[in-house]
Parts: structure tokens; sequence; C-alpha cells
């Protein structure tokens, strides 16, 4: 008798046993599956971020360019930044380096470096040389555009415009999960210079 009630108990037990387990693992896929669909959300959102912006290109460089007259524009960088999607343009003179955020839903602009430039790079030629010439440039969802289509996957986070060997070009981030891509982009061809992952 006693060994029935033993067997019935651990009969119990390990049904309950099972169906505990059974349970915390159907929670488990939930959670896992809900953080998924976050996460894929998260850079559906981080996407969305840099594109459709309320402030263009021009106008960032046209901020710039009222904070700071007479210097060029050396390189324009759009990212995310605590939840804001900001313009960071920088610029010089013959001997001073200079720089604003523009935020890209606002127009508010905060002033960062304003800095003299160490002496083997000062001077008209050096700074002929950094001038990034923004006449034909595409904008940066263009650029965007393009760089997500050569990776295939993933979304951009980061877009700079810079200028390598006389060649302005968009240099675009591109996140996959764990995986990062950097696309360059021409940035008046749209030809698609080279592709970096990391």
């Amino acid at each position: 008798m006693k060994k029935k009630y033993l067997l019935i108990g651990l009969t119990l037990a390990t049904t309950l046993s099972l169906a505990a387990c059974s349970k915390a693992n159907e929670t488990g896929n939930k959670q896992s599956s809900n953080s998924k669909t976050e996460q894929a959300s998260k850079q559906k959102d981080e996407n969305s971020k840099l594109t459709g912006l309320k402030v263009s290109l021009e106008e960032a460089v046209d901020k710039y360019q009222e904070t700071y007259p007479d210097t060029d524009i050396t390189s324009v960088e759009l990212d995310s930044k605590l939840g804001d999607v900001y313009y960071n343009v920088k610029g010089r003179d013959d001997d001073r380096e200079y720089e604003i955020s523009v935020n890209a839903e606002t127009q508010e602009i905060k002033k960062g470096r304003d800095e003299k430039i160490d002496a083997e790079e000062q001077g008209k030629e050096q700074r002929e040389a950094e001038r990034l010439d923004l006449a034909k440039v595409m904008n940066p969802e263009e650029a965007i555009k393009i760089a997500e289509k050569e990776v295939g996957t993933g979304h951009a986070t980061e877009a700079e415009l810079d200028k390598e060997l006389s060649i302005t070009f968009w240099d675009i981030k591109i996140k996959d999960g764990l995986k990062e891509t950097n696309v360059k982009v021409n940035a008046v061809s749209g030809e698609v210079l080279e592709t970096e992952k990391d």
C-alpha cells in the first residue's frame, strides 16, 4: 500500500514539474518573441528617425552659415542622440574650427566647438583642401536608400558627408542586430564607392 502511495506521489510530482517547465518555457518563448518584436520596432524607429525629417540638409547648412559667415563647411553628420536627430555641421576659416548642431525636427541650434587649428593645418591652402562643395550633393535620405539597398538588411543609424581625394561622399552606417556595415556613396553620382563590414 505504501508503495502504491509513493508511486502515485512520484507520478503527481513529475507531472506537476513537467507542467511547470512547459509553462516556464511558454512564458520564455513569449518574452523572447516580445523582445524580438520590440527590437525590430526599435530598429524601425531608428531608421525612421533619419528619414522624413522636418529640417533639410540645405536648411542645416544655412543655419551654420548664418552662425559662422565667411567660413567653409568641412563635414556634415546626421545622427541620433538621446532620441533626437541632429545635423552636426563643422567648418573652418584659415586658423579656427567651428561646429554647430541643428535639431532636425525643431531647428534648435546648439553651438559646439570653436577652437584654434594646429599650426601645421592652418592657412588658405589647407582650408581649400578641406572645403566641401555642396552645390550638387544629394540629400542624406537618397544616400541612405542607396546604402540600405546595397546592404540588403538593416537600417541606417548615421550618415556623414565627407571628402577624400577630392571626392565628396556620404558614409552611411547600417546596423542589422549586432552587425554593422559602412557604405560610402558618392554624394553627387550616387555610386557605391566602398562597403566595409565590422
